[in-house]
């Protein structure tokens, strides 16, 4: 059974994000969105995996934008369920003048939450992936229930041979506790094969506030891979017990934060997947990322982002 497929499961949301003359204009974001779009962007080949994103979305008309949208992208759209009374949600983008940015969502009953349950009675995955990525977020919108059916799907597919992607991009108020969120996280990482976790991500969950102390903690979970980013301070890797450290070229002009690790995470999946070693990867990913920081909204128009990301 070949395996050409690189599911990504989560949340995609209506965006509004400021232009220059401070207008909202729309959009659609989501990490687990940036993350599928920047991944088909990159891995854009006949003999590369096909991208394909898993959630639920609406009927209405932001929804239907969506799935065009999405389609713009060379996004595979067939495991995008439309649930017949929920919408897709929405948030706003607030950036302030260094491009650090803040949001507003309306997403308390995203149809989204909902995936886990519709694709249990939908199943339309007729192949094992070749890797599924999961996000911290896409946990904390589930319920309880959501999130271990979420769990044994994960647990059959990789023990059919899918990789397992997870960044645990951890949003405190999404989580109704810390304790809550830490269980969560630690499943997921327990079944990761890879590991992309920023360094203040496992500080806040776990109070490991160095990467050597975060790269023992994953290791004793399982991970294979661990990838910890930390901004402009570099990223330290761990492949199969030996670590090494990629610098990072520090960005002058940085315009908008928002998907600068989601675009990293597609960069160094892609990169990956095309047979690029780890510390290859992150600094394709660094640069894919400092890219994408320097235009506004999670998503660079193609033209652009080619035109500025360079050939090597």
């Amino acid at each position: 059974m070949s395996r050409s497929k690189i599911v990504v499961v989560g949340e995609p949301m209506v965006e509004f994000a400021p232009n220059a003359s401070g207008a909202f204009e729309l959009g659609f974001g989501g990490d687990v969105y940036s993350v599928s779009v920047y991944l088909k962007r990159l891995l854009d080949q006949p003999a590369n995996p096909n991208v394909q994103l898993m959630t639920a979305i609406g009927s209405d008309a932001f929804s239907e934008k969506f799935l065009s949208d999405l389609s713009g992208h060379k996004v595979d759209t067939s495991l995008v369920y439309q649930h017949p009374e929920k919408n897709i949600g929405l948030y706003l983008i607030h950036t302030d003048d260094a491009g650090e940015r803040s949001f507003s969502y309306w997403r308390s009953d995203s149809a989204a939450k909902q995936v886990m349950s519709m694709a249990t009675e939908q199943p339309r995955i007729d192949e094992v992936p070749h890797t599924v990525f999961v996000s911290g977020i896409t946990l904390a919108i589930f319920s309880p229930e959501a999130r271990e059916q979420l769990f044994a799907w994960l647990k059959d597919l990789k023990e059919k041979g899918a990789s397992i992607v997870f960044d645990p991009n951890y949003r405190p108020r999404l989580w109704e506790s810390q304790e809550v969120a830490q269980a969560a996280m630690t499943q997921a990482f327990s079944l990761s094969d890879i590991a992309l976790p920023g360094i203040e991500d496992l500080e806040d969950l776990y109070g490991l506030a160095t990467p050597a102390a975060a790269t023992q903690y994953l290791q004793s979970l399982g991970v294979k891979e661990i990838v910890i980013k930390n901004g402009p301070d570099g990223v330290d890797l761990n492949v199969e017990g030996a670590s090494s450290f990629v610098s990072i070229t520090p960005i002058n002009d940085v315009v908008d934060t928002t998907a600068a690790g989601d675009s990293f995470n597609a960069g160094y999946l892609s990169s990956r997947i095309k047979g690029f070693s780890a510390s290859e990867s992150a600094q394709r990913a660094s640069k894919v990322a400092g890219v994408v920081i320097q235009h506004a909204g999670a998503i660079v128009p193609e033209a652009a982002f080619f035109d500025a990301l360079p050939s090597n």
